[in-house]
């Protein structure tokens, strides 16, 4: 039981952090592309 608990939390950590990653890129994205247009 205490393993699948580990193993069930890793997975969760992973994902999260997968999403955490993701969400981090668009941001980045997004604040360059602003940058881009008020340059013009």
């Amino acid at each position: 039981l205490s393993d699948l608990n580990r193993g069930s939390i890793y997975k969760f950590k992973f994902e999260n952090a997968a999403v955490t990653n993701i969400w981090f890129q668009r941001l980045k994205e997004a604040s360059t592309f602003k940058q881009n247009n008020g340059r013009r």
